[in-house]
C-alpha cells in the first residue's frame, strides 16, 4: 500500500495536467478543414450516404439532420460528409471526413456539432453497419475481480474495488515506477511528463492505464470534480481511448506548448504521432466541447 499511496499524489497531478492540455488545446485539435471531398447530390451514390452506415445514421439522427439540412453551409457539409466513402468498417473516411467545409457561422456550426455528436457518440453510434465506432460499446476495464477493500481512504477503497489489476499492472512494474519516479520532480509541466513518456514509455502505458481505470470508476477522488465526473459519464470510450494511450498523451502535451492560432506548431504534434493518436485526441475533444463545456 505504501508504493501506491506514495504515487498517488503524482497520479492526480498527472490526470490534472492531461486534463488541462484538453482545455488548453481544444480549439486547436478538433474541427475540419477546408477543401472538401465535394458536395452535391449526383456525387452521393456511390458515397458513404447511401450504404448501410450512412442510410442507418441519417434515420437514426434524422432531427439533427434535418436541422442541418436547413443550414446552406452545414448542408454543404452534410452533402460532403454523404458522397465520402466508407472505411473498411462501414464508417466514413476520416481522412474525407476532415477535409469536407466545416461551417463558418454559429447556426449552422451548432447545427452541423449536433449532428455528430449524434453520429458519434448519440443513436447513430450504435449502427451496425457503421461496425466499430468512436462511441464503442464496452469498457475495457470491466471484468476486474477485485476483493473488497480494507482502506479507511475512501478513494483508496474505490480504487481497490474497481481497478485491482489496472493499478497492480502499473505499481507491481519495475518500469511503471520509474516513469513514476521521473515525473516525480515535473510539477505538472507537460513538457517534463512528455519527455518521462517518451524514456519511460512501457511504464507510461502501465501507468496511463491505471489512472484512467481510477478516473473512470472514481472520478471526484481526490475531490470532486464535474468536469472529469461528465467526461467518464458521457465520453467514456473517447476518454478511455485517448487518455490512456501514450502517443495520444505525448499529441496533447505538445499541443499544449502551441500558442493559439499557430497551425505551424500544431502541425508539428500531428507529425509527431501515429495519425491513429490525433483521431482519438479529436474525438475526445469534440465529445468533451460538446458535452461537457460548463462542467470542463
Amino acid at each position: 500500500m505504501g508504493l501506491r499511496a506514495s504515487g498517488r499524489g503524482l497520479a492526480a497531478a498527472a490526470v490534472a495536467v492531461a486534463v488541462a492540455v484538453a482545455c488548453d488545446s481544444d480549439d486547436s485539435s478538433a474541427g475540419g478543414g477546408a477543401g472538401g471531398a465535394g458536395g452535391g447530390d449526383a456525387a452521393v451514390e456511390a458515397g458513404w450516404g447511401t450504404s448501410a452506415c450512412g442510410t442507418c445514421v441519417a434515420s437514426s439522427c434524422s432531427s439533427e439532420r434535418t436541422t442541418c439540412m436547413s443550414e446552406p453551409t452545414c448542408a454543404t457539409y452534410l452533402s460532403c460528409l454523404d458522397a465520402c466513402p466508407a472505411d473498411a468498417s462501414g464508417n466514413l473516411d476520416s481522412t474525407c471526413v476532415s477535409a469536407c467545409p466545416a461551417p463558418a457561422d454559429s447556426a449552422a456550426a451548432k447545427a452541423k456539432d449536433a449532428f455528430e455528436a449524434c453520429r458519434q457518440f448519440g443513436p447513430g453510434a450504435s449502427c451496425a453497419g457503421c461496425g466499430a465506432s468512436d462511441a464503442g460499446s464496452g469498457n475495457p476495464f470491466e471484468g476486474q475481480v477485485c476483493a473488497p477493500s480494507t482502506d479507511p481512504n475512501p478513494c483508496h477503497q474505490c480504487y481497490d474495488e474497481h481497478c485491482c489489476d489496472a493499478d497492480q499492472g502499473c505499481y507491481g512494474s519495475a518500469e511503471c515506477m520509474k516513469y513514476v519516479d521521473c515525473i516525480g520532480p515535473c510539477g505538472g509541466a507537460p513538457a517534463c511528463l512528455a519527455q518521462c513518456a517518451i524514456d519511460f514509455r512501457d511504464g507510461a502505458e502501465e501507468f496511463l492505464w491505471s489512472i484512467t481505470c481510477d478516473t473512470v470508476y472514481c472520478p471526484n477522488c481526490p475531490s470532486p470534480d464535474p468536469c472529469a465526473e461528465c467526461e467518464v459519464t458521457k465520453c467514456q470510450s473517447t476518454y478511455i481511448a485517448c487518455t490512456a494511450d501514450v502517443d495520444c498523451f505525448l499529441f496533447k502535451a505538445c499541443q499544449y506548448g502551441c500558442k493559439i492560432g499557430d497551425t505551424a506548431c500544431t502541425s508539428a504534434c500531428e507529425a509527431s504521432v501515429p495519425a491513429a493518436a490525433v483521431a482519438k485526441a479529436n474525438a475526445y475533444t469534440f465529445c468533451r466541447q460538446y458535452y461537457c463545456g460548463p462542467e470542463c
